[in-house]
């Protein structure tokens, strides 16, 4: 079975699911001249018993001169799913167990389920339910340097994250400004206050040029530069170590609601759980 490696690495996820597509291709083939074709269509792609995008991490012995063809290709995405899911993070493994087993003794962990101690460490992941509603949100805020609680900023962006977002549009706000998509244990109010502050428009410089007295656009002499700042061209960040949610003074909630949705999607950060 191949591992979920959409959860670790989509394109090699893809990969081997097209390799185990190919092996499928030969064993449905009926005829003589298909099967040596499909076989042929596998030993063509000249795939070594390494890790893929790791020619330095063998597989198995002699892994950089072994080749996969159709009496080895199971073996070949076994081990790559061994090596993903477990030999390459084996040591981080062993050391999240030997710390985690320092706080809470292996036999407490035996009264839990496995679903509930991944909530332990990782918190709920009910994908399909809001984390919050409107008035819990707005009860995790705290707004600070440049906004109040009137800022109409700060109205419209709990309305728009508290009532308007999606669960999965509040999971990647969550994680924008944490680290983590998942609610910890004891629900949002758990992570401590998200501090909204204003944020410094970007500044835009644009360069003009007029003509000189005989009509030529190109004297250095006649070129200048202008400055201005514009809230609404600056993007929403984040301090995540401080929970700093850092918010330019839009000129309206469809502004802010273009620039947020565009920050926590077209960001990638880290993912605590």
């Amino acid at each position: 079975v191949l591992f979920r490696s959409s959860y670790i690495d989509s394109p090699l996820h893809d990969s081997m699911r097209k390799l185990r597509a190919m092996y499928a291709t030969f064993l449905a083939a009926t005829d003589a001249s298909a099967k040596a074709d499909a076989e042929l269509s596998i030993e063509a792609l000249d795939i070594a018993f390494t890790l893929p995008g790791h020619d330095d991490i063998l597989l198995c012995k002699d892994g950089d001169v072994r080749t996969v063809h159709v009496d080895n290709i199971t073996e070949y995405l076994s081990l790559v799913s061994m090596a993903m899911c477990y030999g390459t993070v084996s040591p981080q493994i062993d050391s999240f167990i030997k710390g985690f087993t320092d706080v809470v003794p292996i036999a407490a962990l035996r009264l839990l389920s496995g679903k509930e101690i991944s909530q332990m460490v990782c918190g709920a992941d009910a994908a399909d339910e809001p984390l919050w509603d409107e008035a819990v949100f707005k009860s995790i805020l705290q707004p600070d340097h440049g906004y109040t609680n009137e800022s109409k900023q700060v109205l419209w962006l709990v309305k728009l994250v508290g009532a308007t977002f999606t669960p999965a549009q509040q999971r990647q706000f969550l994680e924008f400004c944490t680290g983590c998509p998942r609610v910890p244990i004891g629900g949002i109010t758990q992570i401590g206050k998200i501090r909204v502050v204003y944020k410094e428009p970007s500044t835009l410089t644009a360069s003009t040029t007029s003509a000189n007295a005989e009509g030529s656009t190109t004297a250095v002499a006649n070129a200048s530069t202008s400055t201005t700042t514009d809230a609404d061209s600056t993007l929403v960040s984040v301090n995540t170590c401080f929970l700093y949610l850092k918010v330019p003074a839009y000129s309206s909630m469809e502004v802010l609601s273009q620039k947020l949705l565009l920050s926590i999607t077209g960001s990638e950060g880290f993912d605590f759980s």
